[in-house]
């Protein structure tokens, strides 16, 4: 299940993200960024729980520096969705925009 989980929310976030950071679509229409935001967050989150939950059940596949790398990423992808959620909440848009732009 947590193959099944990475791979179908990591393939709905490649396919979403470049929709969600196009500046024509982001400008027109307002609620297909929003709506599209929320989905992402999830996706991602999904997509980081797995990975880690693979990494550490399955630790014999690429030794310690591969396990310590994975956590370090996922670390650094939910701080910047939480930094860039904490940010559009208190509707401050241009660090929104800094924190969105780090997970590129």
């Amino acid at each position: 299940w947590p193959a099944v989980v990475h791979i179908v929310c990591g393939t709905a976030f490649n396919l979403i993200a470049p929709l969600q950071f196009a500046a024509l679509i982001r400008q027109r229409y307002r609620v297909w960024h929003r709506w599209s935001g929320r989905v992402l967050i999830i996706c991602a989150l999904g997509a980081a729980a797995s990975s880690l939950w693979m990494n550490h059940f399955y630790p014999a596949f690429g030794g310690t520096m591969k396990y310590l790398g994975i956590v370090a990423h996922n670390v650094v992808l939910v701080g910047s969705i939480a930094m860039s959620v904490q940010a559009i909440l208190k509707r401050d848009v241009l660090r929104h925009r800094a924190w969105r732009w780090r997970q590129c």
